[in-house]
């Protein structure tokens, strides 16, 4: 819980520092959510305060990629724009900003796309108390 409130925190320190304030996001029209008990456990980049941009998004990131079972990606965009496209089922796509996140589904193959010259995002790897991780044994 405290990595997705630090990445709330620094996404309105990076739009007070450009001026701006900070608007509360909301889930992208027509993107799936996630439980309401997830906990983060990991950030990309690993530094608060950094964020990825059109030039240090990895290129695993812009490719065909997945999460681990019980795993649910959220995906912040706290400035510019982001392409999170669904390479499963209709193969839907959905722009990312700093008005709307994107929650990549456990399992589900997508890759996601700068759109804009200015995108600074950031992804936090999230899993619930009530669905195991692929990864973690039983306790």
């Amino acid at each position: 819980l405290l990595l997705v409130f630090g990445i709330f925190t620094a996404a309105a320190a990076y739009a007070w520092s450009r001026g701006r304030r900070a608007p509360v996001a909301t889930l992208a029209d027509g993107m799936q959510g996630m439980p309401s008990d997830v906990v983060a456990y990991k950030r990309v980049p690993a530094t608060e305060g950094e964020f990825f941009t059109q030039e240090t998004l990895p290129k695993l990131l812009r490719q065909r990629h997945n999460t681990k079972a019980g795993v649910w990606g959220k995906i912040v965009v706290v400035a510019g724009a982001l392409l999170y496209t669904d390479l499963e089922g209709d193969g839907a796509e959905f722009l990312l900003t700093h008005r709307h996140y994107g929650v990549a589904q456990p399992k589900l193959y997508h890759k996601v796309t700068p759109q804009s010259t200015d995108m600074a995002a950031t992804s936090s790897s999230t899993t619930s108390p009530s669905t195991p991780r692929a990864d973690v044994a039983p306790a």
